[in-house]
Parts: structure tokens; C-alpha cells; sequence
């Protein structure tokens, strides 16, 4: 799908949707499109049967006072109401679900891959993170766990840094409602 619609942006002549769909690539865009829409709906449609299932509780058997679960983000929209106590549609729910599963995706993709390439390109601090996970995990060849990544500072830096050096949402486009006073 990214190289569908990379090949639009840098092809002025698809730029007009009866060209775009007149040349073919307009249908291959579709049918992917279709595929993506059927797979996200998919997990809905699933995630609605198991919670029907289960009664309708997402707390994962969590109760009693201060006891804090955390509830899966599709989880919370399945259940959101806005203020006149109606909850949202599929179709909402679906939009909300693409735009975290894909984009998501796309974002993270391109932070580990520039990370990845700064390590490769400055040994000593890949030296350095190396040391780290073998001080936080040591031998033990067991996966890392969620407290094992709190420990791992200097990673933490790493990341961050690769981040403000090549962030994976470059600008975000806004547009004011109302003037804007700028005091003097």
C-alpha cells in the first residue's frame, strides 16, 4: 500500500482521481485498500464476540480497590460513548483501529530502521548499548521483560536521539478556526 501511494505523490499525472483510477494503479489501490478495511474489521468483529462472551468485562479479572488493569485501546473504543451516551458506529471504530494498526506500524518501522542504521554507524555507542543489555540481562539468554527495559537507560537515550534526529512525523498540518492574537 506505502508504494501505491508513494507512486501517487511523486506522479503528477495520478494526482487527479480519473487518472489515478483510469491507469490502473487507482484499482490496485482499492483492492489492497479492501484487504487492509477486511482484515482490521476482521479483529473488530472478533474482539465484539469475545467481550459478548465474556459478559462484556475487559478488566481481565482485575477487582477489588486499587487493583488497576490496563484495557486494550480497541477495547476502550468499544466501549466509548460520547456525551449524549451513544457509542460509536463500526465505522468509527474501524477508522480509529486503521489509523493505529497501519500507521502506526509505518512510524515504528522507520524509527527502528534509523536507529538500526545510527548504531551501525557510531560503533562506540553500539558498543555501549551492547554493554548495557549485558549488564541488565547477563546470561541468563532469557527474552527481555517490561522492568528489564526500565533499566535500559543509555537504550532509552539511543532511541530518543534517533527520534529527534529523524522523527517519523516530520510536521503536523493545522488549521486555526479563529484568529490568533499574538501578544505584543
Amino acid at each position: 500500500m506505502s508504494d501505491i501511494i508513494t507512486i501517487r505523490q511523486r506522479s503528477p499525472w495520478l494526482w487527479s482521481d480519473l487518472g489515478y483510477h483510469v491507469l490502473g494503479q487507482g484499482m490496485e489501490h482499492n483492492r489492497r485498500l479492501k484487504t487492509l478495511h477486511s482484515f482490521t474489521s476482521g479483529v473488530i468483529h472478533e474482539r465484539v464476540e469475545q467481550l459478548s462472551l465474556s459478559g462484556g468485562g475487559t478488566n481481565g479479572g482485575a477487582s477489588g480497590p486499587g487493583t488497576r488493569k490496563r484495557r486494550a485501546f480497541l477495547d476502550m473504543l468499544l466501549q466509548a460513548e460520547d456525551d449524549g451516551g451513544n457509542k460509536l458506529t463500526h465505522q468509527d471504530v474501524q477508522e480509529e483501529v486503521d489509523t493505529f494498526m497501519f500507521e502506526g506500524h509505518d512510524t515504528t518501522a522507520a524509527a527502528m530502521n534509523w536507529a538500526l542504521h545510527l548504531l551501525g554507524a557510531h560503533p562506540e555507542v553500539q558498543r555501549k548499548v551492547q554493554q548495557e543489555i549485558q549488564e541488565v540481562l547477563g546470561e541468563s539468554g532469557r527474552a527481555i521483560t517490561m522492568d528489564d527495559l526500565k533499566e535500559l537507560r543509555y537504550l532509552d537515550c539511543v532511541i530518543k536521539e534517533a527520534l529527534r534526529l529523524f522523527p517519523s512525523v516530520h510536521f503536523f498540518a493545522r488549521r486555526l478556526c479563529d484568529d490568533i492574537v499574538i501578544s505584543e
